[in-house]
Formats: structure tokens, sequence, C-alpha cells
């Protein structure tokens, strides 16, 4: 009979439990400072960045309705269909400015899951091959730390100038030279109707 071969076999055979044990422990450490990365963090981060970027949105579309209303008034245009034809754009550019960006901030907050994601799988590799569950649980920590107050809000650049330089340098100029040659056409009610003044501002 061969001892020495059976107690070479138990000896591997502890060894791999017991390091399989310390795998065990460090990925409990690991899933410990990730479990706030939930649904609900995720969801938290999402509503920040749109509560930091939509203000910029409607300060955006303020400056522009004044912008637009300025220029009709300037033209006598403040009561024409074509100013309620622009203003009715313009509300509609709000709409589409709102959702794009909340498909940015929901693109972002995917991002972030991502990156997440990556450094947790990072972690119980390199934890597969060290098998050291202090080591795991301190970097861990330090990388969810890193994490958990994420700066998601950016700057929006100018949202409407594409609007502007298709109706502003555009179109009201074309309905200003129609006005022009068709001086009696009729009146219709505008968003802008109510202040008739050049210097045009909403609130």
């Amino acid at each position: 009979m061969c001892f020495g071969g059976d107690d070479a076999s138990r000896a591997i055979r502890q060894q791999e439990e017991a390091r399989s044990g310390l795998i065990q422990q460090g990925v409990g450490s690991i899933n410990r400072a990730f479990s706030g990365f939930d649904a609900p963090f995720y969801e938290r981060q999402r509503q920040a960045v749109l509560a930091g970027q939509l203000p910029q949105v409607g300060e955006q579309f303020r400056q522009q309705r004044n912008q637009l209303g300025s220029t009709l008034a300037d033209r006598g245009l403040l009561r024409s269909s074509a100013s309620a034809n622009l203003g009715g754009a313009l509300t509609r550019e709000l709409a589409q400015q709102q959702q794009n960006v909340s498909n940015q901030a929901t693109q972002a907050v995917q991002g972030l899951q991502g990156q997440i994601g990556a450094q947790k799988g990072q972690l119980l590799s390199q934890l597969q091959q060290s098998a050291d569950p202090t080591l795991a649980a301190q970097r861990s920590i330090e990388a969810a730390t890193q994490f958990s107050a994420p700066s998601l809000v950016q700057p929006l650049g100018n949202l409407f100038q594409n609007w502007a330089n298709i109706y502003l340098a555009g179109k009201i100029g074309q309905v200003y030279g129609q006005q022009n040659q068709l001086p009696n056409q009729p009146r219709t009610v505008s968003p802008f109707a109510n202040n008739t003044s050049s210097s045009y501002t909403v609130k």
C-alpha cells in the first residue's frame, strides 16, 4: 500500500479547500463593498444628472424664446401666423431637447454601471490569483469609495443653435418678405401676442 501517495493527495486536497475558503471569504468582502451599487443607487445618479441639466435646458429655452419674441417684434410679426408656428416649433424643440437630456442621463448611468461592474470583475479575478481575502477587502473598499459619489453632470452646449439657424436666420426672413408683399393679411393669435415691445422678455 502507498501511504505516502495518500498523504500527499490529502495534503493537496486540504490546501485546495483552504484556498477555496479564503477565496470565498474574499468574495464576500468584495460583494459587501459593492452592495450599495444597486438599482436605487443608479436611479439617484440619473436623477442627479437630470436635476443638474434640465434647468440648463430651461434657461436656454427662455433665452431663445426671448430672442425669437424680440426678432418677431422688430419685424412686426408678433400677431402673425408665423409667430404662432414658430412658437410651436420652439416648444417642440424644447420637448426634444428635454428627451435628449433624459436619454443622455440614462446612458451616463449605464456607463457608470459598466465601469463599476468591470472594477468588481477585476477585483474578483485578482482574488482568484492571490487567494488573499485581506488584500481583496482592502482593494474593494478603496475601489467602491471612488464610485460612491460620482459626478456625471456635464455643462451643456448651445442646444438650440440648430433651431436658431433654421428658423431665426431663414424662415423669419422669408416670412417677413412675404408679409411685406401681402400687407393686409389676417392676424393670428401667437405665443407673443401679449407683448408688442421690441424688448420682448419671457420669465
